[in-house]
């Protein structure tokens, strides 16, 4: 069955869409900081270099200051807000006219020139301003009137801590017409085998064992058993380590984005237990515009934490177990391995 898009989330059988829309001023003003920066510093040089203003009253020379502080700060933002808005306007559009199933989107009765490829985000935190850089990576051109949903169940990486996020998913990007620049990304757990090597982890401490963690990969997620011996000097901790380190144009700086997240605490004598895979068997498809993605948005919709690591096809991740005391830590460390696969559809 289609179902027209708006602006929410929707259950498609197996699969859940997400209008992804962060658009607004404060939105704007974020991503025009070095720009309004700019613009105050040669406002106030432009009002430095002005000899009649100290000739001034004194309340209404820094009238005169705090008003072109104001305007130096309201221009970049106000250009930024207006270009967001049309591209709010052609993700709105998309979202009025397209049809959606679990397998596809239709457009319309006229192809589109769209290019199926990779969607990369990156935020972090600067200064109080959440900053985000998108970049779509392009593979295949086509010129179509259907989106094919299964095309894209390709492995995807998700990282987020508190200061930084980042994400690689297969998607589609529309280059040309009323909706160019408009992104259908896809989250598929469905689409990747996990495991994890060694299976079984042994914690030493002072040559005795006192700590043990085992391993069970599944369909599509983990499952962790830790007991914790009556003899350990502490509580032991479960923790799963993200790292990735990509370049995004032969200019741009390669940054890391790495979480680090305590998935259990076990107290001595007790055994835990944990499932690793924070988005289960889901498939969501996102819907969004390359200018008003950013994946704290994504997390809050779904109503997941700040602090989370998934997908696990791209860059470095390993489970820990640890036991910290006073200024000694113990840990062993198990690779986390993702391997894509092909899940043949059961409709």
């Amino acid at each position: 069955m289609n179902h027209s898009i708006g602006h929410g989330e929707y259950v498609l059988d197996e699969r859940t869409l997400l209008v992804v829309d962060d658009h607004g001023f404060w939105r704007a003003l974020d991503k025009a900081y070095y720009k309004c920066i700019i613009c105050i510093l040669i406002a106030l040089l432009i009002c430095g270099s002005l000899p009649s203003l100290s000739t001034l009253p004194k309340y209404l020379y820094y009238a005169i200051i705090v008003f072109a502080l104001i305007v130096a700060l309201l221009i970049p933002a106000s250009m930024t807000y207006i270009i967001d808005r049309k591209a709010h306007s052609k993700l709105n559009l998309f979202t009025r006219w397209a049809l959606v199933n679990w397998r596809h989107i239709s457009v319309g009765s006229s192809s589109i020139k769209a290019t199926y490829g990779r969607f990369i985000s990156k935020g972090f935190v600067m200064r109080g301003f959440y900053r985000v850089k998108n970049k779509f990576i392009p593979s295949t051109l086509c010129s179509t009137s259907i989106i094919e949903i299964d095309k894209l169940r390709k492995g995807f990486t998700l990282i987020s801590n508190y200061n930084s996020d980042y994400i690689s998913m297969p998607a589609v990007k529309i280059t040309e017409g009323p909706y160019k620049g408009v992104i259908i990304g896809l989250l598929s757990s469905q689409s990747i085998r996990l495991d994890v090597a060694p299976r079984v982890l042994e914690l030493i401490v002072n040559r005795e064992k006192v700590a043990e963690a085992k391993f069970k990969p599944h369909k599509e997620d983990v499952e962790a058993e830790i007991l914790v011996g009556p003899k350990a000097p502490g509580p032991v901790r479960l923790e799963i380590w993200s790292i990735v380190s990509r370049r995004l144009g032969k200019l741009d700086i390669i940054k890391r984005r790495k979480a680090k997240i305590c998935l259990c605490k076990v107290e001595p004598g007790r055994l835990g237990k944990v499932n690793i895979n924070p988005l289960g068997n889901k498939e969501i498809i996102i819907l969004t515009h390359e200018r008003l993605y950013n994946t704290r948005y994504l997390l809050k919709k779904l109503a997941l934490p700040n602090m989370l690591t998934a997908g696990f096809s791209e860059g470095t991740h390993m489970m820990k177990l640890k036991l910290r005391k006073h200024l000694n830590t113990w840990e062993v460390i198990a690779e986390i391995i993702a391997s894509e696969e092909y899940h043949s559809n059961k409709h």
